[in-house]
């Protein structure tokens, strides 16, 4: 046999520590004495907690792997969401809405997107020009009318 895992399978043991465990008893009491059925009880229910232990370890650590993935996506959203960068293209994208609402008075939601996207390559443009409408509703700014019409106060 090659490797250890061909042995362990060969020989009955789930796991490398299990394998281990028996060579060990076995160098130390090569002779192998029979085990009282306490101690028979004792290693059998080891065993069963040792695999359960197994399981547990395999939870966690499959935990760990979603954690850490969760985390690296987290960070590229906060990156995305509140770098420079990201905070500098909100600003001026919200910097052009209001100098188009200003100039037009009343314009329509699509005719804002048509004319700020001409300037603007930027993929969430939309989303962005619909986070500043609510600030500036908010601050009393500007009304949004039926039909989509936005007026500057």
């Amino acid at each position: 046999m090659s490797t250890w895992r061909e042995f362990r399978t060969a020989n009955g043991y789930s796991t490398l520590n299990r394998l281990i465990v028996e060579a060990v008893r076995r160098f130390v009491d090569p002779e192998g004495e029979e085990d009282s059925e306490a101690v028979s009880a004792l290693r059998s229910e080891l065993a069963m907690l040792e695999e359960e232990n197994d399981g547990i370890r395999d939870k966690v650590a499959t935990l760990r792997r979603v954690n850490t993935g969760l985390k690296e996506e987290l960070r590229g959203l906060r990156e995305q969401r509140f770098s420079e960068k990201a905070i500098e293209l909100r600003k001026k994208i919200g910097r052009q809405f209001q100098n188009v609402l200003k100039d037009a008075g009343r314009i329509k939601r699509t005719d804002v997107l048509s004319i700020i996207r001409e300037g603007n390559g930027e993929p969430k443009l939309g989303e962005i020009l619909l986070q500043c409408e609510k600030e500036l509703v908010d601050n009393g700014l500007i009304r949004i009318h039926e039909g989509g019409e936005i007026e500057w106060n």
